[in-house]
This record gives structure tokens, C-alpha cells and sequence, in this order.
């Protein structure tokens, strides 16, 4: 089993690639798609919540939305109804990757556990408020650190 500072460091080499394909895709939808499939998906292992039958239309909609995840008015729920499990785990390591500043933690499971959050609303809301606050003045990097030391159980 790997330690938690093998974890920290396996989740930020992760944020950096997957941050820097998204760029080099960025204009181009089979690429970009690529990156929400291969990338988030395989490599994050969500792509398990998502119908293979649904895929190119989830990766669409990403792709037609990704400059508001850019400028962080896109909402982690606003694909609700339109694939399984409203996809908001999968959703939030796409946007957290492409706006760490905007989107400061990923809904999952070992985040939310660690934040004694448990699948509530309000207390994610207020969590990601807060946050969004105290890394206002970081890099992209040094969030994608802070937000892979909860994940890996060391905030």
C-alpha cells in the first residue's frame, strides 16, 4: 500500500500531466475528448460511472462548456439529468484540473471523508467557498498540492 506522501505525490503528477493535455487540446474536440476520457476518466477511475453509450455526448458537453470552466461560472451539477449519477466526481476533477482556483476540491469520496463532509451540499458549498478564499494568491500547483494532501489524508 502506498504511503500517503506516495498518494500526494501519484495525485499532483496526475493534476500536472492531465492540466497541461487539456492546454495542448484545448481547440481540438477529439483531443479534448481524448483527455476527458483517457486522462480523467481511465486514469481517475470514474470513467466506470459513465454509459459507454453516453461518452461522446458527455464529452460534448464538456468540450462546449469548457470556457466557462475556465472562468469558473460553471456549476459542478448543471449537467443534472443528462447522464447517470449526476457524473459530479467525474465533473469536478475536469474543472478542478482546468481552474484549480475556481474549483479548489474534487467531489470525492476520500476529500469529503477527510472534510467530514458526507454527500452534504450546504457544508461542500461552504467548504469550497472557504477554500476558494485561501488560495485566492496560489498557483495552480501549490492547489493541486494542497488539494492532493486531503485526498491523500494529510491536510
Amino acid at each position: 500500500m502506498p504511503t500517503s506522501e506516495e498518494l500526494k505525490q501519484i495525485s499532483l503528477n496526475w493534476k500536472k500531466t492531465t492540466k497541461k493535455l487539456f492546454e495542448e487540446a484545448w481547440n481540438d474536440k477529439e483531443a479534448f475528448s481524448n483527455v476527458v476520457i483517457e486522462n480523467v476518466g481511465r486514469e481517475a477511475h470514474v470513467l466506470r460511472t459513465l454509459r459507454k453509450e453516453n461518452r461522446e455526448a458527455f464529452c460534448t458537453a464538456i468540450f462546449e462548456n469548457r470556457e466557462k470552466i475556465k472562468d469558473g461560472s460553471f456549476s459542478l451539477f448543471s449537467l443534472d439529468g443528462m447522464f447517470e449519477n449526476n457524473m459530479p466526481s467525474y465533473i469536478s476533477k475536469i474543472c478542478h484540473i482546468i481552474n484549480p482556483h475556481a474549483y479548489p476540491l474534487i467531489w470525492d469520496t476520500h476529500v469529503m471523508k477527510e472534510l467530514g463532509i458526507n454527500y452534504n451540499m450546504n457544508k461542500w458549498n461552504e467548504e469550497v467557498s472557504k477554500r476558494k478564499a485561501d488560495v485566492a494568491f496560489l498557483s495552480d500547483e501549490e492547489i493541486f498540492k494542497k488539494e492532493s494532501g486531503i485526498w491523500a489524508f494529510e491536510d
